[in-house]
């Protein structure tokens, strides 16, 4: 007698994409339709799922509860990733010893709102770096320790990029690590989205889900036309700030929430009723700002804009 496994949801048939591409094995649904007809079961199966649900807003909402299990961070992933942090910091501290040098964390692991295939944000911070020449040199030779100090097995410097970054992947976790120097807005981004988990602990299990959403399409890199993460968060705040007004600060899973409906109102916010040619989104004063307000006569008007709360003038 074959055993039929249990089907996933809504959100398996939405989080399923054939031009993804797996990078872990929590990337599984990027084969439950296939493996669903190479078996001979009809319905998607879900590595989430933990029940059948009902094709409505309530069992989307089950759904999210169950994903967002599946996708937050356990004890191990954060210790691992802590773990590589510390060998970092560490490396750079040895390296600028005679520096005075600061190294934190800041981003997904600051805030716990990292995947699997998250990577890691390090911010070097030194007085003695700011000119641009000696930023380029001290980027590269802080690449070149990492490497010669067995750190990385593979490393490489961007320091013409809008934001100089040095990107290595960790030789014993194959964990990507950004490294940013002298860009104290990371870690201020950071504390700003802690606060807003206060104040809207919903923000945590949706954003997790619209995040593992984009990775699947392939759309959460900027520089090849995606979405980051923190516009994703900053969209997010707007939008609960307009429509999750009831549901602010209470738990996700407090009768008074429902996690589907809230995500498919975002989905219907974005998709269908925001004019991206006419206006902006404004996190600051939680409205959408008339484009010709801010940034007149641009020709990238029609692009999606989006206000940093961090840097007023700034949109991106």
């Amino acid at each position: 007698m074959k055993m039929v496994p249990e089907p996933a949801g809504a959100l398996a048939t939405m989080m399923a994409s054939p031009e993804a591409s797996p990078s872990t094995s929590r990337d599984e649904c990027w084969y439950m339709e296939k493996a669903g007809r190479l078996f001979g079961y009809d319905e998607i199966i879900a590595p989430w799922a933990t029940k059948r649900y009902s094709l409505s807003i309530e069992g989307l909402h089950e759904e999210i509860k169950d994903i967002f299990q599946w996708l937050r961070p356990c004890r191990l992933e954060e210790a691992v990733r802590l773990e590589v942090f510390r060998k970092v910091k560490s490396a750079i501290k040895e390296r600028w010893k005679g520096n005075n040098v600061r190294v934190s964390v800041f981003g997904s692991l600051r805030t716990r709102l990292f995947l699997p295939t998250s990577d890691i944000d390090v911010l070097v911070e030194c007085e003695e770096w700011k000119d641009t020449s000696a930023m380029a040199t001290c980027m590269q030779e802080t690449a070149n320790y990492l490497e010669e100090v067995g750190l990385a097995k593979s490393v490489a410097v961007f320091s013409d990029a809008f934001v100089p970054i040095v990107k290595m992947v960790e030789k014993d976790t194959l964990v990507n690590v950004d490294i940013s120097f002298n860009t104290a807005q990371g870690v201020k981004a950071a504390d700003y989205i802690e606060k807003v988990k206060e104040e809207f602990p919903v923000v945590e299990p949706l954003i997790l889900v619209l995040k593992q959403f984009l990775i699947l399409r392939r759309l959460n890199t900027t520089y090849t036309g995606g979405l980051s993460s923190y516009g994703l968060i900053l969209m997010l705040i707007n939008f609960l700030h307009h429509y999750g007004m009831p549901v602010r600060r209470k738990h996700p899973y407090s009768p008074e929430v429902n996690l589907g409906e809230l995500l498919m109102r975002f989905f219907e916010v974005y998709a269908q009723e925001v004019n991206y040619d006419a206006v902006g989104i404004s996190v600051i004063d939680m409205r959408y700002t008339p484009k010709e307000a801010r940034r007149d006569g641009d020709k990238k008007a029609a692009l999606l804009s989006i206000e940093d709360p961090l840097l007023i003038t700034e949109y991106f």
